[in-house]
């Protein structure tokens, strides 16, 4: 019931604590690619109207995350809406 490989997401707030986990637990991490987020909205929607989105635009809306399991940390997060969450907690 152990992976051999994984893909994981590093963000800039999650980075260091992961790396953290990686050096302890003796795994190797290889970039597999870079990506820019990408937000997929209806033809109808207010946003979609515009060329590009900053983060800030998504405020208003509803935002969904996945629960990562019993050990859940913020820093196993996937959404690019968690590290929202974390920015407003520290206002």
């Amino acid at each position: 019931m152990k992976s051999e490989i994984g893909i994981l997401y590093l963000s800039r707030f999650n980075e260091a604590v992961l790396r953290k986990i990686f050096k302890e637990s003796k795994l190797y991490f290889s970039p597999f690619f870079m990506v820019k987020p990408h937000v997929f909205i209806f033809r109808d929607h207010p946003l979609a109207k515009k060329d590009a989105l900053e983060l800030e635009n998504l405020e208003p809306f509803p935002c969904i995350t996945f629960d990562q399991g019993e050990e859940n940390s913020f820093f196993y997060a996937e959404e690019i809406c968690s590290e929202r969450s974390l920015e407003n907690r520290s206002r």
